[in-house]
């Protein structure tokens, strides 16, 4: 027996605080353990299932521009150009939607546009997130489709918004940095010195409680500052890669080559 039946009320309570005490330490341990076990580099020579998840949802029409995200418009171990590497290939199109309207649609919310989704299914509480890639581009050289839009992000909205996110519109040699505490973006766009649909680069961002430094190549462009928990993102998020239209008129397919994406927890 764990105490014996002479012992006190007192002795008992105090024993039984201890014990709670000695578990949720080690659940706390065995939890830290877990999240900085985590950490991961994946060139997407295949979907792994047990650490992303392929959607198959209608998403972002609250941003006015519904697209369906369908398993087809991914390509794991695929030849990517201007590389001798192989990685992941997203595709931004009207396929099939435009043919068979149905194959765009959840009951009766449907999407002129369809594309991939790749979210992961880890959560992350600070970290260095990195992802080695040529942005949304035409598949055909021509010029990049204005309804393209580019990010690699990491999310959450539980129990509210929490975001980091570097992201890409038509004009290619500029970059959106922006995050979210709240329901307020807070935004910087910078000039990057090249035009980021020609050519492979490696994008991130180090997240700490009180900063984040925007990566570029291995060298810090910008950094946001704030209050720890409070101005800073503080929430667990999970990382996103996606391709996505925007609320403008189409204006041609959009293909995103991703080598690489490391993710590292502090």
């Amino acid at each position: 027996e764990m105490w014996s039946q002479t012992s006190s009320p007192n002795t008992l309570k105090m024993a039984w605080s201890q014990h709670r005490l000695v578990y949720v330490t080690s659940v706390l341990v065995v939890l830290l353990q877990f999240c900085t076990a985590q950490s991961f580099f994946d060139d997407f020579a295949t979907a792994n299932s047990t650490r992303w998840t392929i959607g198959t949802d209608i998403e972002h029409c609250n941003d006015g521009a519904c697209f369906k995200a369908r398993p087809d418009h991914l390509a794991f171990n695929a030849s990517l150009p201007n590389s001798d590497n192989r990685g992941l290939v997203f595709q931004l199109n009207q396929d099939p939607c435009s043919t068979d309207p149905q194959a765009c649609c959840d009951g009766s919310k449907c999407a002129a546009y369809a594309s991939g989704h790749y979210k992961c299914q880890i959560p992350f509480l600070y970290g260095s997130f990195r992802s080695r890639m040529r942005i949304g581009h035409s598949p055909t050289g021509a010029h990049t489709p204005n309804n393209t839009f580019t990010c690699f992000s990491t999310y959450t909205n539980d129990p509210f918004h929490n975001e980091m996110a570097i992201c890409w519109d038509a004009t290619s040699t500029n970059i959106h940095f922006s995050y979210w505490y709240d329901e307020h973006m807070h935004r910087v766009i910078l000039p990057l010195g090249f035009d980021a649909t020609q050519d492979f680069h490696t994008y991130g961002f180090d997240w700490h409680p009180d900063r984040i430094d925007w990566v570029v190549d291995d060298h810090i462009l910008h950094t946001s500052k704030g209050e720890a928990n409070k101005t800073i993102p503080f929430l667990h998020t999970q990382p996103i890669l996606i391709l996505r239209p925007l609320a403008v008129p189409y204006d041609g397919a959009a293909t995103m080559d991703v080598m690489w994406t490391n993710v590292t927890a502090f």
